[in-house]
């Protein structure tokens, strides 16, 4: 599955298959590719929240400091017919609803997903819309845990139980399996029902 998604200053694309997430992210001036395991994805959670940094807060007061100035110049320019300070004043309107637009991409709804290596994958939230941003992330959540299920959560006789165990409880902590999945996994694996032959072998 693949998600675009482009604003007035940046361009995002997302794909996944089996195994991987492949994320761009290309803008006036910044370009960003990686590739990253989706085992290394932390998908328990992640965060949806407006982007406020010190950028925006710098911005947001030039944006008040422009937009003053143009109001004193356009006052100045009318009373004393100054067609200098009109211009002035049409110029710093001008420059505030530039500010003003590139201020509100800054604070747009953004999605986070971190990693475990570090790495911090931002995304908007709105772009096409909602629905499809949330499809995204649901999809690659369900391949996750697919991902991880078929590696840890298969009996596998060459491993000792309490190996595999282990891995049943892992995934169950990581909400990958809930309660009833795990009881059922944990009691074919110790053969505790009469009719199921066990598997497997103890650490001796």
């Amino acid at each position: 599955m693949e998600l675009s998604q482009k604003n007035i200053f940046a361009s995002y694309h997302l794909s996944f298959h089996d195994i991987e997430l492949k994320y761009k992210k290309s803008s006036l001036l910044h370009y960003t590719q990686q590739i990253i395991p989706i085992d290394n994805i932390s998908m328990r959670s992640y965060n949806v929240t407006r982007k406020v940094d010190l950028v925006a807060l710098v911005i947001a007061g030039c944006i008040f400091i422009g937009f003053v100035t143009g109001i004193t110049m356009l006052s100045e320019g009318i009373n004393n017919k100054d067609i200098g300070e009109l211009i002035g004043s049409v110029i710093a309107f001008i420059v505030t609803l530039v500010g003003l637009i590139y201020w509100i991409n800054l604070i747009s709804i953004r999605v986070y997903i971190t990693t475990t290596t570090g790495v911090i994958i931002d995304f908007l939230h709105n772009k096409p819309n909602h629905q499809q941003v949330d499809q995204f992330i649901d999809q690659l959540k369900a391949t996750q845990k697919k991902f991880f299920i078929d590696r840890y959560g298969n009996v596998d006789k060459s491993l000792p139980i309490n190996d595999q165990l282990q891995n049943l409880v892992w995934l169950r902590n990581n909400s990958l399996l809930n309660n009833e999945e795990f009881e059922a996994k944990k009691n074919y694996l110790i053969g505790k029902n009469p009719e199921e032959k066990r598997i497997g072998f103890n650490k001796d």
